[in-house]
């Protein structure tokens, strides 16, 4: 029975993450001049990563075959990294539209996903030529069962290199892809014209893969470090807050046309929040309370412009039990500086235990900043300029007696000391054994 169980909730897991690009170039209406045709019928190509869900060949998506035959392959890849097919025309032609046919998924799961079309001329410079966005993730009774026609247009644009990329929409990461058409007339007449748009400079399928993957990763670094922002920025007065925000779109826009460069740009945004919350909070030093589970990052500040200096938390509990409460603290100094923890208990008998622990970020494999404090204790630290961390006070009651008890958290940063007066609150209940 267990098995049996364990076996049906992974099936369902499989078919929930099914994402599928049915792409066939069995017969159906597509609308071109009447010159145009399917520049890349039968023509090789190249992909960005490699398939790793079944068998390929050189030629699979180019001719004619549609997913259910085995010779179609795809990728357990997708949030994390797109999917590239890349195209090599052998010569200048004006490109009209990548046309795409999807089938119906019956009861896997099936969703639309999101393209983009990059052109180049050259093999040296791609630009978007045309893009056709995910639509919104339908609930699961309404995943799509039966086929329908997508197209992405370009307009007309003159070109030789055709980069088609995909990117499922969260939580999908499974793609499977069968047909390709990109519908255009070769040679390019004199009157076809480059794309204008979004330009990235890349040689080669393999190189233009590696840059989009990038862009993907840094983007979300990006997100993961500004999300604290939202919140706190309300606070602040309308010149401060306009000017962080368009340092970070301007910083956004130069970590995606360069990827190696987010650490310059990171340092650089934390720089500049550091000098504005300087300015706005009055304070070297920012101690708060924060929700335990709360996410907390880099530029986490108090959502309160003016609040206390010295926070008081209370940990209620029973007896028997382990809770917590989390402070945030910001040094808004100029220098990195040694951070150490301890805590003042009360002398009553019966106290709880109260330790501190000082998380430390990680990087996870999905490119996000975590606060984890699972060290006991974990001091001393270096808290560095402009930045954060998240202290975690936790109370275990196992040998405490019901009472009310005070106790003083002690956070030392360089020659400053921020002060919290933690309260403890117990009762009887749960496990007294």
């Amino acid at each position: 029975m267990y098995s049996g169980l364990r076996f049906f909730q992974q099936a369902r897991v499989w078919v929930i993450l099914l994402t599928l690009l049915g792409l066939i170039s069995a017969p159906f209406s597509v609308h071109c001049s009447a010159a145009s045709e399917n520049l890349v019928l039968h023509r090789p190509y190249q992909m960005v990563p490699a398939p790793d869900y079944g068998p390929d060949g050189l030629t699979n998506y180019t001719a004619g075959r549609i997913w259910t035959d085995k010779a179609t392959v795809g990728w357990a890849v997708g949030v994390d990294e797109p999917v590239l097919i890349w195209f090599d025309l052998g010569g200048m032609a004006k490109l009209d539209k990548v046309v795409l046919n999807t089938t119906g998924g019956g009861g896997a799961g099936v969703v639309f996903v999101g393209w983009t079309v990059y052109v180049s001329s050259d093999d040296k410079t791609y630009t978007v030529a045309g893009e056709l966005p995910a639509p919104p993730v339908p609930a699961e009774e309404d995943y799509y069962t039966e086929g329908r026609q997508m197209e992405v247009p370009l307009r007309g644009v003159r070109g030789r290199y055709v980069a088609i990329v995909a990117l499922p929409p969260p939580p999908f990461y499974f793609t499977f892809l069968d047909e390709v058409q990109v519908m255009g007339t070769m040679p390019a007449p004199a009157s076809a014209s480059p794309p204008i748009g979004p330009s990235i400079v890349a040689s080669g399928s393999a190189e233009l893969g590696k840059l989009l993957k990038a862009q993907r990763e840094v983007g979300r670094l990006m997100d993961s470090l500004t999300a604290p922002l939202a919140s706190q920025l309300s606070e602040w007065p309308a010149a401060e807050r306009n000017a962080q925000l368009q340092d970070v779109t301007e910083l956004r826009e130069r970590v995606a046309a360069q990827p190696s460069s987010y650490e310059e740009v990171r340092a650089q945004l934390i720089e500049l929040h550091r000098q504005r919350a300087r300015r706005v909070y009055g304070r070297n030093l920012l101690c708060w309370k924060v929700v335990p589970d709360e996410p907390i990052g880099f530029l986490s500040l108090p959502d309160q412009v003016n609040g206390p200096e010295v926070p008081e938390v209370e940990i209620h509990t029973a007896i028997n039990a382990l809770e917590a409460a989390a402070l945030g603290l910001a040094n808004l100094t100029e220098q990195s500086l040694p951070l150490s923890a301890s805590v003042s208990a009360p002398s009553a008998a019966g106290a709880p235990t109260v330790t501190v622990r000082v998380a430390r970020y990680f990087r996870t494999t999905n490119e996000r900043y975590v606060a984890d404090a699972l060290l006991l204790t974990d001091s001393p630290q270096v808290i560095p300029s402009g930045e954060t961390k998240l202290v975690w006070v936790e109370a275990e009651s196992s040998q405490a007696q019901a009472g009310t008890y005070q106790y003083t958290v002690h956070l030392r940063v360089g020659t400053a000391i921020a002060r919290c007066d933690a309260g403890s609150s117990h009762h009887r209940g749960g496990d007294e054994r």
